[in-house]
């Protein structure tokens, strides 16, 4: 996993005790999806409920939270059109920028509401899952997913990075916000940079698999009193090497 991934799957960690999706937002993760664990990083290879239409999955809305987080050494001025240094109630709705330095590499800008949707029936569907004879113990199956609204999330690997995003005044203030909702232009003097801003998506995972009783390579077992093997942040390793 990238340094830059590694710090924001800390920041996940640290917010809201769940696996980092990457990439943030723009990833199609689901509840019921499975797959593996490679360079750090879940990667899906199938679902569920596709591959067995027998199992039901049962979801419910989980509770709501919200992310305010800079790195260290991260700041943002609001500039007019003409390069100079202004504020948001001095712009009203005329066309703005807003400058992001990161300073240190690896920064991470996550400003957004959370929203959760959790697996309701995780014993039923790994005591299933236990029963199919086709199943890989390796499997990791997502049982939740944790969405940003309208989010702001901007990842630099380099120091020295400056990202500038352009829009109407007011975009831009809920972008500072965490609540942007429009379309805007963004350009950055370095290559590395992940940025989404005012998109909808997950950006953490909860993880579950069957466990392994007896040691055996081939064998999968679930006590029924805890059927799954949940699967902390800090406990995920490779499955792909």
């Amino acid at each position: 996993m990238s340094g830059l991934a590694q710090n924001y799957g800390r920041i996940v960690k640290r917010e809201l005790n769940a696996h980092a999706a990457w990439f943030p937002i723009t990833n199609t993760l689901e509840v019921g999806d499975f797959g593996l664990i490679e360079d750090g990083t879940f990667r899906p290879v199938g679902k569920i409920g596709q591959k067995y239409p027998d199992i039901q999955i049962k979801t419910q809305p989980g509770n709501k939270s919200d992310i305010v987080f800079k790195s260290e050494g991260t700041t943002s001025v609001v500039l007019d059109m003409n390069g100079n240094a202004t504020s948001f109630q001095a712009l009203g709705n005329a066309d703005a920028q807003l400058k992001i330095s990161f300073s240190k590499e690896n920064s991470v800008m996550i400003k957004t509401e959370i929203t959760n949707i959790q697996m309701t029936n995780i014993g039923e569907v790994a005591d299933a899952l236990k029963k199919k004879k086709d199943w890989t113990r390796r499997y990791k199956v997502v049982s939740a997913v944790y969405e940003g609204k309208n989010a702001t999330i901007l990842c630099s690997r380099e120091a020295g990075t400056e990202l500038t995003l352009s829009a109407k005044a007011d975009i831009l203030q809920a972008v500072e916000a965490g609540k942007a909702s429009a379309a805007l232009t963004a350009t950055s003097n370095k290559s590395g940079v992940f940025h989404s801003v005012g998109e909808t998506g997950v950006v953490a995972i909860e993880l579950f698999k069957l466990r392994l009783v007896g040691g055996g390579l081939n064998t999968l077992d679930v006590d029924p009193k805890e059927p799954i093997e949940p699967m902390p942040p800090t406990e995920v390793q490779d499955d792909i090497y």
